[in-house]
């Protein structure tokens, strides 16, 4: 993994120059020039933070470093290089019901799993491993580095320091020692999720090389858009239309909730763009469950029958009286 190996170089390199005042200011006055005799393996090696982070992904720290230093560090034999296996990452869509009250879905995916033909071995049945041809069972390849860096030994990548490859690879999974298959997953989700969570399974993900360890599932939740109700934060939101005498007059309006239909009272003498709260009919969530806001707006008609339009005409001159009467 050179990309991987190049970024750590870098890191440690310049944690080992910062966390040493002689070596900075050597740093200062010449480059890394002024400091390389004096940069040594041991000077990052002895940082357990480095090594637990490269080692928590499946990493041979030891191998690392070999690969890094490229001078006269021998790996330990018999060590191979385990790989962490992939994360993988599902979607799952839920009503905005579900993801008020919480609910448990089943997902199908594709992961790497242990080959079912030959156990994981890599080996076609009836066959055995055989000492590696690059390494000859060594586990290590060695050469001069060209660079001027001296000696190098680093994991062979043919066995993956193992020795061993399969004298026939395995039919089904062509040696890896592993193959896709569909699987099936239970995923308890919790009330009060929102639309882009994600829930992490550990160790659901397609499972390691070499005995590493397996990768995680994220299964990333979408809700369904509602036909009435929106979500705001832990509350839900309900546009109420109601015409011009509801609004002067008053009226039961019924609600649409998650739940069913409930009654909100709108007051006389409503106006336009009042909300109306009723409490505990939102959304679950850590702090408690949200409200229903119901918001209203007065429709007005466009077209008036003849009956209406002589009862509104009598209620405008019945407003002009009043008018006149609050200016006297």
């Amino acid at each position: 993994m050179p990309d991987a190996e190049e970024k750590f170089k870098e890191a440690s390199e310049a944690y080992a120059i910062l966390s040493d005042p002689e070596k900075r200011q050597k740093y200062d006055a010449r480059g890394f020039e002024g400091i390389k005799e004096q940069y040594k393996e041991e000077d990052i090696f002895n940082q357990e933070t480095f090594r637990g982070t490269f080692s928590e992904f499946g990493f041979n720290v030891e191998d690392i470093f070999a690969r890094i230093f490229r001078r006269n560090f021998v790996p330990q034999q018999g060590h191979s290089m385990v790989l962490r296996g992939r994360d993988l990452e599902v979607q799952a869509e839920i009503t905005l019901g579900q993801a008020a009250s919480g609910t448990e879905l089943e997902v199908t995916l594709p992961r790497l799993k242990g080959c079912s033909r030959c156990g994981g071995s890599g080996v076609e049945p009836g066959n055995r491993l055989v000492a590696c041809p690059k390494c000859k069972g060594a586990g290590i390849v060695e050469y001069d580095d060209a660079s001027g860096f001296g000696h190098v030994a680093v994991l062979c990548d043919r066995c993956n320091g193992r020795g061993t490859v399969p004298g026939m690879p395995c039919k089904s999974c062509g040696g890896k020692g592993l193959e896709e298959r569909r699987v099936r997953l239970q995923v308890k989700v919790p009330s009060g999720i929102d639309n882009g969570d994600q829930l992490i399974l550990r160790g659901q993900g397609d499972e390691g090389q070499s005995g590493g360890p397996s990768g995680d599932l994220y299964v990333t939740i979408r809700i369904k858009p509602h036909p009435y109700l929106a979500r705001r934060g832990r509350d839900l939101v309900y546009e109420a239309s109601i015409n011009f005498a509801q609004a002067a007059l008053g009226t039961d309006l019924q609600v649409p909730t998650l739940t069913g239909k409930n009654i909100v009272r709108v007051p006389p003498g409503t106006q336009g763009g009042t909300i109306l709260r009723m409490r505990g009919e939102g959304m679950n969530s850590s702090h408690g469950k949200g409200d229903m806001l119901v918001h209203i707006n007065i429709s007005i008609p466009e077209k008036l029958t003849p009956k209406m339009q002589d009862l509104v005409e009598r209620l405008s001159k019945e407003f002009e009286v009043e008018e006149r009467f609050q200016r006297q």
